[in-house]
C-alpha cells in the first residue's frame, strides 16, 4: 500500500488529479470487493438495461446463450436493428461476460446481411441474459500461486 501511496503522490505533483478512493465502476463494469478480499467483476446494470431496451424483460429465460443448431432463413431482417442488438451483446462479451463471447462473435458475422434466423439467435442471447444477469468474473485472493493465466496461442 505504501508503494501505491507514493505513486499517487508522484502523479499528483505532475498532474491535476483527485483520489476518489477505490474504484467501483470502470468502463461499464461494476467492481465488488468481497469480504474474503476477492474481486467480483460484472455488468449487471448494463445487461439489465439491454434487456429493457430490447423489451425482453418478460421473455422466458433460457439456460444456454445459443441453440445447438440455427435453422437457416431467407427472410431478411433490418440491418441497423440487427447491428444495434449485436453491438449490445458484444460489449459485455469483451469485458467480463466470456460465457457469451462465442455467440457474440458468431452473430457479428452476419452484420452485413442478417436474416430472421439470426435475429432469433439474438433474442435467445437476450433471453439468456434474463437468467444470467449477474454473472461475471470472480478473482479469488486466497491463492498461494498468485494470478495464474492460461492461453491457447502459438
Amino acid at each position: 500500500m505504501a508503494q501505491i501511496e507514493r505513486l499517487k503522490e508522484a502523479l499528483k505533483q505532475t498532474f491535476d488529479m483527485t483520489d476518489l478512493g477505490e474504484v467501483k465502476n470502470l468502463l461499464g463494469m461494476q467492481i465488488e470487493r468481497l469480504d474474503d478480499r476477492s474481486l467480483f467483476l460484472h455488468q449487471k446494470r448494463y445487461v439489465t438495461d439491454v434487456i429493457q431496451r430490447f423489451r425482453m424483460k418478460e421473455a422466458r429465460p433460457v439456460d444456454v446463450p445459443m441453440a445447438a443448431k440455427i435453422v437457416p432463413s431467407d427472410i431478411a431482417f433490418d440491418q441497423k436493428e440487427y447491428q444495434r442488438i449485436t453491438g449490445s451483446v458484444m460489449w459485455p462479451s469483451l469485458a467480463c461476460r466470456f460465457d457469451i463471447a462465442y455467440v457474440a462473435g458468431y452473430l457479428g458475422r452476419f452484420n452485413s446481411a442478417p436474416t430472421t434466423a439470426h435475429h432469433s439467435a439474438q433474442m435467445r442471447v437476450l433471453r439468456y441474459f434474463n437468467k444470467a444477469q449477474s454473472y461475471g468474473i470472480h478473482y479469488r485472493s486466497n491463492s498461494s500461486e498468485g494470478l495464474v493465466a492460461f492461453v491457447d496461442a502459438d
